[in-house]
């Protein structure tokens, strides 16, 4: 119900909000409370300068604690709840504790909906008008129940008693149970939609969470199905115009003493609303995710009528909590907007069915402490200001967030401009130059100045490194599906198959001019361009806008660069000893190419790299789920990531050795502990459609807090890392064999496959127009060795085998002079399949038998 359990038993958020500033204290479980005020503020005034989108703003109510006003689906009435007076043209009415009234728009007509009895909360209309929806606690107790013990602090009380009604409005003997049988438990927030479809919030199945059901032809609730399982509030629920969509807010206490504390009031029915965030998801409960990200008390969120920005109510820039503004957020977390100032509380915002006018509760022009009232303003749309308005009034209103700075990071990269970044394009060498100057605005240094011994490696030459060119490694490289055998038998290995493009490299830190042992944070910058054989669009052709592939890891990875440089510049100790090297590889959709030559240039200067964290695809975090792969590949992976998930209210799912689809492999190759970071899969994966506006901004923003801190976490770890080599099969998306445009594919659409052979290609060799294994002219999948326990390790697969052949026991032979037919080859076979692989070793040739098996699912 929007007010976010705050509909709820309470006295009304408002209510408390108001008792707060009175008394001094701050709101939702601060610290500790202040000193009372010889005279509590009082906000005089029915708008304030800065409130531009709202315009002939009346007030309706007069008194009391009246909140929480939710219109009918003809926009002529409001119903709200109210206590101790105030409500218009009734001032005999004065309850004790929360009842539900309604009253015209104009606050004409105001009668008592609900019976007068217990505590009620949260009301709303059914979709006819007919009837209207609320909660009492009437039937247990005619009498207001007992408030809630103030010595665990600031909570609220989930009653057990709070059941869900209905009644035809002006008769309240007309009351009926809306879900006949319902369990005992908290039943309340409940709010409909045009087409019958239902939301509320109960504890019925131990936690706090938002259930869906439909209104049957007896207008009571049917088809009720739990939409939300993480632990934690999730309330305040509202419906989308067009009912697909919900938006809420929800608590997410930490695992540990958060979620203990949590736990232990929940069985005593309350809960401690110290840490709300705005959420939204489609109305099934799927493709849910954060919106906010203020760390402070947000709740009452409202969708605006096109259903792309949210209204809701938060505390977050009053350093004590006292004051509450309502404010407008795009769903994807960012345009940060300010739309109230009375500097007191102001809440419950809800637009009327035709989006022309705005409710809201505030203790404005009040007479007194504690005094909440119902306001209706006509809503201003962007459009309709005019524009002399807009410009003066824009700044003081809009709130820079690093959500905004992240997207449109994500934005830039993806756009047209770029053409899909393809390898050794123009659009490529553009989004380089482009990712080169946001890292120097951030303070990166360019890595052959700071490392002035790489400069002939780079250049061969003593020609000085300017600050932009001092960012790039030059890359050059050979397509791995250009290695075919032509009609002749000879593999094209000219220069007109080679591509060139440039790393982008880049320092931070003091150490790194001692050669310190590096922390490599990197992301690929490159995609498929125009038109690419990896392509899933049918025609292989448009532009690949790659946002979350991997526009969404870059940004990331210069957002994480600024997080870490504002951590150096407050603790210099820290850098003087530290050295983190930032990538933006190139040639990761052409086999890790890129990443695969920087493993060569760091290994050729001797620069030790303590661990390697990469970000491929983090651009649309789904119910805080974000994947990190490749924790087995240091024994100290497990505890830290897990640590600062917690902390950052992240479910980290992961595992898996360093071995996967991107460029963490070369370096794990290389005996460096890696992760590898995962928003998960998607059906826009290598399609034109994986466009800016499907990129979770907010999700972005946690996945580089994660990112810095587990990065500033090792380089403070004294000594090495305790590296792990690979045992067992892969953990999901981490296999080895699924590195090729195919099977990535399939892993990052979540298709998956079953057949598990184990092999390990060497992919920067492979790619290398001059180095071993560059010149295949027999044909053949280079491979770097096998799995641990894998069926190729057990067939006797060895670093340098050319694998070049794979013969079924029905007798076929399957050429593979390609990692395109190899995986072909792979996909054709099932567990359990005997085969002999063909390999060259050392100038022989071998024969060596094999069983496929099956790849892990966990």
């Amino acid at each position: 119900m929007g007010s976010t359990a705050l509909c709820r038993p309470r006295s009304s958020l408002a209510s408390a909000a108001a008792a707060v500033l009175a008394a001094g204290a701050t709101l939702l479980g601060c610290s500790s409370p202040q000193k009372s005020p010889d005279s509590p503020t009082l906000a005089q005034g029915i708008h304030f300068p800065g409130e531009r989108h709202l315009r002939n703003v009346r007030q309706l109510t007069a008194g009391g604690t009246n909140a929480e006003a939710y219109w009918s689906y003809d926009g002529q009435w409001l119903t709200f709840q109210a206590k101790g007076g105030g409500v218009p043209g009734l001032p005999s009415s004065k309850p004790e504790c929360d009842q539900i009234y309604r009253m015209r728009v104009d606050g004409s007509k105001a009668e008592l909906v609900s019976n007068g009895l217990g505590r009620t909360t949260c009301s709303y209309y059914l979709p006819k008008d007919d009837r209207i929806l609320f909660s009492s606690t009437h039937a247990s107790d005619s009498k207001c129940p007992a408030e809630p013990d103030r010595s665990k602090g600031y909570v609220w009380p989930t009653y057990h008693s709070y059941q869900m009604y209905t009644v035809e409005p002006g008769k309240p003997d007309s009351i009926l149970p809306f879900e006949p049988g319902a369990p005992s438990a908290y039943n309340a927030e409940a709010v409909t939609c045009r087409d019958g479809s239902v939301v509320f919030t109960s504890d019925r199945d131990g936690d706090l969470d938002l259930y869906v059901g439909k209104l049957d032809s007896f207008g009571s609730l049917t088809q009720i199905k739990r939409v939300t399982k993480t632990p934690g509030y999730d309330g305040g629920a509202f419906f989308s115009q067009d009912c697909k969509k919900l938006v809420w807010r929800a608590s997410r206490p930490a695992a540990g003493k958060e979620r203990e504390d949590y736990e232990s009031l929940l069985k005593n029915q309350l809960v401690r609303p110290s840490k709300m965030e705005i959420w939204t998801g489609n109305a099934d409960g799927s493709n849910a995710h954060q919106v906010t990200a203020l760390n402070a008390a947000s709740f009452a969120p409202y969708f605006t009528p096109k259903a792309d920005r949210i209204l809701f109510s938060s505390n977050f820039e009053d350093p004590k909590g006292r004051s509450f503004a309502i404010y407008s957020i795009r769903t994807n977390g960012t345009g940060l907007e300010r739309i109230t100032y009375s500097g007191v509380f102001d809440g419950f915002p809800m637009f009327s069915p035709d989006g022309k006018k705005l409710a809201f509760s505030s203790n404005r022009n009040g007479k007194a402490p504690r005094e909440t009232n119902v306001f209706v303003a006509d809503w201003v749309d962007e459009d309709q200001e005019p524009k002399e308005q807009r410009s003066s009034d824009k700044t003081t209103s809009l709130i820079p967030q690093a959500a905004d700075r992240y997207w449109s990071l994500v934005k830039a990269l993806s756009s047209s401009q770029f053409e899909g970044r393809g390898m050794g394009s123009k659009g490529l060498e553009e989004a380089e130059a482009f990712t080169i100057r946001e890292l120097r605005l951030r303070g990166v240094e360019p890595f052959f100045s700071t490392f002035r011994d790489a400069r002939l490696e780079w250049v061969k030459s003593t020609t000085p490194v300017t600050p932009e060119e001092g960012f790039r490694q030059h890359v050059q490289i050979r397509p791995l599906e250009s290695t075919r055998p032509d009609t002749e038998g000879l593999t094209r290995t000219g220069h007109s198959n080679l591509l060139t493009g440039n790393n982008v490299l880049g320092t931070l830190g003091r150490g790194c001019s001692k050669r310190a042992p590096a922390i490599v944070l990197g992301a690929h910058l490159d995609h498929l361009g125009l038109e690419h054989s990896s392509s899933l669009e049918s025609s292989k052709k448009g532009i690949h806008h790659g946002a979350d592939d991997n526009a969404s890891g870059v940004a990331a990875l210069i957002e994480a660069a600024q997080a870490i440089q504002l951590e150096l510049t407050k603790n210099p100790k820290i850098s003087a000893k530290a050295c983190f090297i930032f990538a933006a590889f190139t040639g990761e959709e052409s086999g890790v190419a890129g990443s695969g030559q920087t493993v060569a240039l760091l290994q050729k200067l001797k620069i030790p790299v303590k661990a390697m964290l990469n970000m491929d695809m983090v651009g649309r975090l789904r119910d805080n789920r974000l994947i990190v792969f490749g924790t087995d590949s240091a024994s100290e992976w497990k505890d830290w990531v897990s640590q600062e998930c917690q902390e950052l209210r992240l479910d980290c799912p992961g595992g898996g050795d360093g071995y996967g689809p991107s460029d963490h492999m070369p370096f794990y190759a290389k005996g460096v502990p890696v992760v590898h970071l995962f928003t998960g899969p998607h059906a826009d994966y290598h399609r034109s459609s994986d466009t800016f506006e499907k990129i979770n901004a907010t999700g972005g923003v946690q996945v580089t807090s994660f990112v810095s801190r587990l990065a500033l976490r090792a380089a403070l770890f004294p000594g090495a890392l305790h590296y792990q080599k690979p045992t067992g099969k892969p953990f999901l998306s981490s296999t080895p064999e699924s590195s090729s445009p195919e099977a990535t594919h399939q892993n990052r659409t979540g298709m998956g496959q079953s057949a598990f052979l184990g092999t390990i290609p060497d992919y920067a060799q492979m790619t290398s127009p001059t180095g071993p294994g560059g010149d295949t002219t027999q044909g053949g999948v280079l491979l770097s060795g096998a799995r641990a326990d894998s069926p190729a390790e057990k067939a006797g697969i060895r670093a340098g085998d050319l694998l070049f052949e794979i013969a079924t026991s029905e007798g076929q032979k399957i050429s593979t002079p390609t990692l395109r037919e190899f995986m072909g080859a792979l996909r054709s076979l099932k567990p359990g399949d005997h085969v002999i692989l063909g390999v060259r070793r050392e100038g022989a040739v071998l024969q060596l038998p094999a069983t496929i098996g099956t790849r892990s699912k966990e």
